[in-house]
């Protein structure tokens, strides 16, 4: 008698173990659930922020921080490569930066929004290189933030 009760208490325990599952995936950030395609890359070069922008502006693009580049010289070799261009010192965040907004060899053109410290860089070859090697800095750092 004792074994049934402990299982219909059971029960009773998972209807709000279900409910406490659904709200908890309902607190997850909409970035982590956006599927949908980028259009262009923003970059704030005040705060040094390089994020995926969307044209549809309800949706809200992840972002990663170029000062993730600075103790991360191997990695940054496929961007200097990709841009024909090294990283300097003592700023390589600013260089970084210097090279994405105009850089000697950067195929695109940059628009610049109202506030002219926040840009708009189009999906190519180079601007996708900065978004790869800033992601595997973040895997590799265990930083899986946005």
């Amino acid at each position: 008698m004792k074994s049934i009760f402990t299982k219909l208490s059971t029960l009773n325990k998972l209807p709000l173990l279900l409910v406490t599952v659904l709200l908890s995936a309902c607190s997850i950030s909409p970035q982590l659930l956006n599927n949908e395609p980028f259009s262009f890359y923003i970059l704030n070069s005040q705060t040094g922020l390089f994020c995926k922008g969307y044209t549809n502006q309800e949706l809200k693009g992840v972002c990663k921080s170029l000062t993730q580049t600075v103790h991360h010289h191997h990695e940054v070799k496929a961007i200097e490569n990709i841009y024909q261009q090294k990283i300097k010192q003592p700023n390589r965040v600013g260089s970084l930066i210097g090279i994405l907004l105009k850089g000697e060899h950067a195929n695109y053109k940059v628009t610049a929004f109202e506030n002219e410290s926040v840009f708009q860089l189009p999906i190519n070859q180079q601007t996708d290189t900065v978004w790869r090697v800033l992601l595997e800095i973040s895997s590799s750092s265990g930083d899986n933030k946005i």
